[in-house]
């Protein structure tokens, strides 16, 4: 069962989950949305001297601020409920020591504290017999990204510096890592990131120094 939280001001979280009694799973994903532009899980990109406050406060309110809001609330009811359960929170390969998106320091800085985030409430909840990972991916080919994909700088530049020499798609990709730490298979996997990019940001260089 999937459900859509408007996470912008300052909404009652709680409510949200009132309905559920039981909630043995989550996967927090966030969508950043700023005045007109809706992207999934991208802020605005710009340098560091020209982001505005505004601007910076939106990109944790909803990337940090957001993931931590919708995983407390679904975390007390696991533990209420005292059976065991599993977090994902959605990070970024911005967010990464290796990774670099150009423009991207509020983006980056937030998803770099949804990582942290995961590694603390893994630490904290365990006790609780709850799980909590998160999963770093990269570019996908989706309906986001359809008109960057067809591209032939980016296929150029996907057979010169990934690795697997491709852009690969949420599904599989993504929702085979998202099964598989929901599954009972990984109950001893909590407190890790992981990156799903094809192995692109290995060079720790972003794929626009390619160009």
């Amino acid at each position: 069962m999937f459900y859509n939280v408007r996470l912008q001001g300052k909404p009652n979280m709680h409510a949200h989950f009132e309905m559920c009694h039981t909630i043995e799973f989550c996967c927090v994903m966030i969508t950043y949305c700023y005045k007109t532009t809706c992207v999934w899980c991208v802020g605005n990109v710009k340098s560091p001297l020209e982001l505005s406050e505004e601007e910076w406060n939106h990109a944790f309110r909803t990337n940090l601020t957001g993931t931590w809001l919708v995983s407390k609330y679904v975390c007390k009811r696991m533990r209420d409920a005292q059976r065991k359960g599993s977090i994902i929170n959605i990070a970024s390969i911005a967010g990464l020591n290796r990774g670099q998106l150009p423009g991207g320091a509020a983006y980056s800085s937030s998803k770099a504290g949804v990582n942290m985030l995961t590694r603390v409430m893994a630490l904290e909840l365990g006790a609780h017999k709850i799980r909590v990972n998160s999963i770093s991916p990269g570019l996908f080919k989706s309906e986001i990204t359809e008109k960057l994909m067809e591209k032939n700088w980016l296929n150029n530049v996907a057979m010169k510096t990934v690795p697997l020499r491709k852009f690969g798609t949420s599904d599989p990709a993504l929702t085979s890592l998202a099964r598989y730490l929901i599954h009972d298979s990984s109950e001893y996997v909590s407190g890790n990131n992981f990156v799903v990019d094809a192995g692109a940001t290995l060079p720790g260089v972003p794929i626009y120094s390619s160009l």
